[in-house]
């Protein structure tokens, strides 16, 4: 007797175990001839013309597989649909037994979402930092600009010291050749113990402006060229220029500099600024603790297809963030921020469900004003989204 037997393999895949009667093996046997038929061309027929019996011999293999194609998309489709099953990748066939050339049986596996309840998300301890700027803080920040605003100016000494400027030329020696591929002209570096390039630190001070001095070291294997690596190498540096750093004064012509009236309306604007980064570190800290209280709450086992869609984009963004990283190097944190990320997302999903959150129409539209249509899927997605913190947040003890 033809029918499906479902069973649990686990809490993210069942198994549907088919059963093929006679009327069902020929149904799919006459519309997989009829599909091969119309698909083929023999000497001597029209298309879809040909004697059955030639097309079944001629394409035994192919009508076989046709077979196992209609059985497979008609009979899952159907028993999903009929027991509430909710597919979240293509079914896996597991075993498909013919007896002769009539399908019997056959197994597939289906994976979907977990069942759970998604629990812990009211009264969840939040700490939200302060958006408040001090008068100190919008002091810093003009200090900050006002080093970024440096300007370069020559000086009469011969030797460098730290926390000056130099303009150098440079050679490079190694296994006793000059390396006239890496030779440099006018180059200009910060004496800083943090920003010279560790080797020619500190004997770079006792260099003199106007003459070559040498300084030898082993490379490491991180040198490049690479062929280098191990070898002694002699770097050849003449100073041509010292300089030392001018701060601009604090004052109206400064501010100007950055689009301000003057000093007074510049650090008004700063300070606005300040407070918009403040409050984008609160949003993401919030929601960070939110996360984090969520995930060690909710623990279920993820669809395996959907955590593998998850890494490779996980992978394709550093890959293009980061050309050339290794991804192996960094599989097990790509792997743990999949995991995170696709189990917050079901978690917010359930809360929506529960909470009967969601998105209106007219709530996209006073988001979207003219950049709305019926198709902006992704901004529904994320103002949902919005709407789910902000839920919890309203239900959380807010310190």
């Amino acid at each position: 007797m033809e029918g499906v037997k479902i069973s649990e393999k686990s809490k993210t895949v069942k198994q549907l175990d088919f059963i093929i009667d006679a009327a069902s093996a020929a149904d799919s046997r006459k519309l997989a001839v009829q599909r091969i038929s119309k698909s083929v061309r023999i000497e001597g027929f029209r298309a879809g013309k040909a004697p059955v019996a030639l097309i079944e011999k001629d394409f035994g293999e192919d009508i076989r597989n046709a077979q196992e194609s209609y059985l497979l998309s008609k009979k899952v489709y159907q028993a999903c649909d009929e027991n509430k099953i909710i597919p979240v990748a293509p079914a896996k066939l597991t075993e498909f037994k013919w007896d002769g050339d009539k399908p019997v049986k056959f197994s597939v596996e289906v994976e979907v979402m977990p069942e759970f309840v998604a629990g812990g998300y009211k009264k969840i301890s939040i700490k939200e930092p302060s958006v408040s700027v001090s008068d100190e803080e919008a002091e810093q920040a003009l200090q900050k600009l006002r080093e970024k605003a440096f300007s370069l100016e020559k000086t009469e000494l011969s030797k460098p010291k730290k926390g000056l400027f130099i303009k150098y030329d440079l050679g490079v020696i190694c296994g006793g050749e000059t390396q006239k591929k890496m030779s440099r002209k006018n180059l200009t570096a910060e004496l800083d113990e943090k920003k010279i390039f560790p080797p020619l630190w500190p004997d770079i001070l006792k260099l003199k402006k106007g003459e070559t001095g040498e300084i030898k070291f082993t490379a490491d294997k991180d040198f490049k060229p690479a062929e280098f690596a191990g070898k002694e190498v002699t770097y050849l540096i003449l100073i041509t220029e010292i300089f030392e750093k001018k701060l601009p004064e604090l004052d109206d012509s400064f501010a100007s500099l950055f689009g301000a009236k003057n000093l007074p309306d510049l650090r008004e604007s700063l300070k606005k600024r300040m407070v918009m980064e403040k409050e984008s570190e609160k949003h993401r800290s919030v929601r960070e603790q939110i996360t984090a209280a969520l995930l060690k709450k909710n623990n279920f086992e993820l669809p395996a297809s959907l955590l593998e869609e998850e890494k490779k984009s996980l992978s394709g963004h550093l890959s293009e963030q980061y050309p050339g990283q290794d991804m192996k190097a960094v599989g097990p944190q790509i792997e743990k921020t999949a995991g995170e990320n696709l189990r917050i997302s079901l978690i917010l999903g359930k809360i929506a469900e529960k909470e009967n959150i969601t998105v209106t129409v007219e709530e996209l539209k006073e988001k979207l004003g003219k950049n709305y249509s019926s198709s902006t899927t992704g901004m529904k997605d994320a103002l949902l989204t919005d709407k789910i913190f902000d839920f919890i947040i309203r239900e959380g003890n807010v310190k």
